[in-house]
């Protein structure tokens, strides 16, 4: 039936098949950009981004012990091979539950018996690449008509800033999640339908519930300030009532079901990671800088240093610019922050562009930390947000609403707003007189010789020059030549301002390189795992690698952020090492007075014969209910561990007699996660 004049007619399956054919051209084109961009270490063995010592010795051996424990059929709940042995799940960033890892743990292994190196860093692009994509969906339900415009968003949130330039896997992990919970946030708030609105609430916690298990508390937290201010701003915009279908209610009242929703789901779903790190929480300390705190005491506001300087508002323009203690720099690049600004100026009638504005202002101000009141206050006024001390990683939230908002300027930019075409000359007119100003504060110093500038500056001036002339050509040009100009700025621009990789020869020649310092402790793990019975080793220095994880040592060192708080007193008490079965100690070049046997490359092996051995019977004890005292008598000379145990309240039995040799303990067996004796 031919259709009547003015009636216009949807087909909906088909319209619903060619947004899905158009979203899988889109995601198609970012995994391409994606790969290109870490072509270092996708396409080459020539790069690494575990040359440092943190990313070695903590993410990479983390997941390999718990890749290795798998594969053997052994659960990783507990790690017996670092800190004379301790819970693994007692830590967040160690990450042990995060559904995606799995990829990680049940792959097969290296040739060596090891989590393959490569097989880590492609995960670690994988993770970019679905930060890309995340974003990519929620810009198209932030109201981008245009793909192009959610594409450039992507881009700028998945290689870009925060997301673009962090080293530490666990919190690149659970970065990557805010897209999506603000993506279901929106639909639940938006829903007419009450049961559609609570299920999209579950999954904006489940989400959050993700990136929780992705190993860390810090961005969940800022996560969690995104959803309970957007969801604050949502209710102001709207105002009113809600018609549920049964009755109103206020929308007020709709978005703090939604919030609690959201939240109770989101304990619920990461809970198996969240109880185990309060239980042990109570019990350990954590170190910020030069103090150590009980894990669950407020840290002191004065150990909250890691903020960004004031000076820090000059990063968002130049890629170098100094920073203070921040660890990441406002930079996202420099068109993107001409895109934001654009996106700012053109679609401020946008509600959810005032709320990005807002909350990326609010952010930056708050990285400044000591510098900023705002700090001070909401570190009063908020419960936990101590836990999140490093003040400047809220950069995170201002670079997420940055690329929000400039896939709003693209919009604009592409738009045909003649208005806008006219007003867009003006603001090259002014980017005109900045580019002047730069060349010549750069140019006079390049031409004298004096003072010196460094490179990097002379970049930032090239690509400053670069968004300059994109934008006076896309005054004229809006076709597909003009997004591929557009996008090679920005893509250009981020990757030379990556400093996250990092060339492994390089690295090694100037002895920064501690994958390749952990790596050399192979030989020595081999002769440990070869002497018989059961022994820790003690591994001495600085930095020291982490060979307990990697090669499956029982060490009483590690790498972690957090130790049991009365483990310390007794490591490094006189007779510590003696108690805790220290049979070996290594050293790297050091001479020590006990036996050397073995050595390898500048590792030395030093055998202590006076070692006590992992278990043993006394046939006397000593009641003392005081720690220090126990500590303090332990010291004395004519402490003998091997005949008598001292207990903090008696145990109500007689002990007969007393040997001249403690009575021997034999295992039957001794495994990571269980034992028989």
């Amino acid at each position: 039936m031919p259709a009547r004049r003015g009636v216009i007619i949807i087909n909906l399956p088909g319209l619903r098949k060619a947004l899905m054919r158009s979203n899988v051209k889109w995601i198609s084109l970012l995994a391409l950009v994606v790969a290109l961009f870490f072509w270092k270490i996708l396409f080459t063995n020539q790069f690494s981004i575990l040359t440092g010592y943190e990313f070695a010795n903590c993410g990479y051996a983390w997941n390999n012990f718990a890749a290795t424990s798998m594969q053997r059929g052994i659960s990783p709940l507990w790690d017996p091979y670092t800190f004379s042995g301790h819970p693994f799940t007692g830590e967040m960033q160690q990450g042990l539950f995060y559904p995606l890892k799995l990829f990680l743990y049940l792959w097969p292994l290296g040739s060596a018996g090891m989590l393959s190196g490569r097989l880590y860093q492609e995960f670690y692009i994988l993770a970019h690449l679905l930060a890309a994509c995340f974003m990519f969906f929620l810009a198209r339900e932030m109201g981008l008509k245009n793909s192009f415009s959610a594409f450039v968003s992507a881009l700028c949130f998945g290689l870009g800033g925060f997301v673009g330039k962090n080293q530490w896997p666990n919190i690149l992990d659970t970065a990557i999640w805010l897209p999506l919970i603000f993506l279901c946030l929106l639909r639940a708030l938006r829903s007419e339908k009450t049961s559609r609105g609570i299920l999209y609430a579950c999954m904006s916690g489940l989400c959050l519930g993700m990136a929780v298990l992705a190993g860390g508390l810090h961005v969940p937290i800022m996560d969690a300030l995104a959803v309970g201010t957007a969801a604050m701003f949502f209710a102001w915009q709207a105002g009113g009532e809600r018609d549920t279908g049964r009755k109103t209610v206020s929308v007020f009242a709709w978005c703090a079901l939604v919030v609690i929703v959201a939240g109770v789901v989101s304990f619920a779903s990461s809970a198996i990671q969240l109880l185990p790190s309060i239980e042990y929480g109570r019990l350990v300390l954590r170190w910020t800088g030069e103090h150590s705190y009980l894990a669950t005491a407020k840290i002191p506001y004065a150990d909250l240093s890691d903020g960004a300087a004031p000076r820090s508002l000059f990063a968002f323009l130049f890629g170098a610019a100094a920073i203070g203690n921040s660890e990441f720099s406002p930079y996202l690049g420099v068109m993107p922050l001409l895109l934001t600004i654009i996106g700012v100026w053109q679609s401020w009638d946008k509600p959810w562009v005032k709320y990005l504005a807002g909350l990326g202002l609010v952010a930056f101000v708050y990285t400044l930390g000591s510098y900023s009141f705002l700090h001070g206050l909401l570190y009063v006024l908020v419960p936990f947000l101590d836990k999140a001390r490093e003040a400047g990683r809220f950069i995170y939230l201002t670079h997420f609403s940055m690329a929000l908002l400039a896939g709003f300027g693209v919009e604009s930019l592409f738009s045909e707003d003649t208005h806008f075409r006219s007003s867009l000359a003006r603001l090259n007119g002014v980017l005109q007189w900045i580019v002047i100003v730069v060349l010549l504060a750069l140019g006079i110093p390049a031409l004298l010789g004096k003072p010196e500038v460094g490179e990097w500056a002379y970049v930032s001036l090239f690509f400053l020059i670069s968004s300059w002339a994109s934008l006076l050509f896309l005054r004229i040009n809006r076709t597909g030549l003009a997004q591929f100009v557009l996008v090679a700025v920005i893509i250009c621009d981020l990757n030379v301002f990556n400093w996250t990789i990092f060339n492994k020869m390089g690295e090694q020649k100037s002895g920064r390189d501690s994958m390749a310092q952990l790596m050399s402790t192979r030989d020595v793990a081999g002769f440990l795992n070869s002497r018989s019975g059961l022994f820790r080793v003690h591994i001495w220095g600085d930095m020291a690698p982490n060979t307990g994880d990697m090669f499956r040592v029982q060490t009483t060192l590690g790498c972690a952020v957090t130790m049991l708080k009365d483990y310390p007193p007794t490591l490094w008490s006189g007779i510590g090492s003696r108690l805790l079965n220290v049979r070996y100690n290594v050293t790297k070049g050091e001479d020590r007075k006990e036996n050397l046997v073995y050595t390898s490359g500048p590792w030395k092996v030093y055998e202590n014969s006076s070692y006590c051995p992992r278990a043993w019977v006394v046939h006397r004890f000593l009641v003392d209910s005081s720690p220090e005292s126990v500590r303090r008598r332990t010291q004395e000379p004519d402490f003998d561990p091997l005949q008598v145990a001292f207990v903090n309240e008696s145990p109500g039995i007689e002990l007969k007699g007393e040997a001249a040799q403690p009575s021997p303990v034999t295992f039957d067996s001794y495994q990571a996660d269980k034992m028989e004796l």
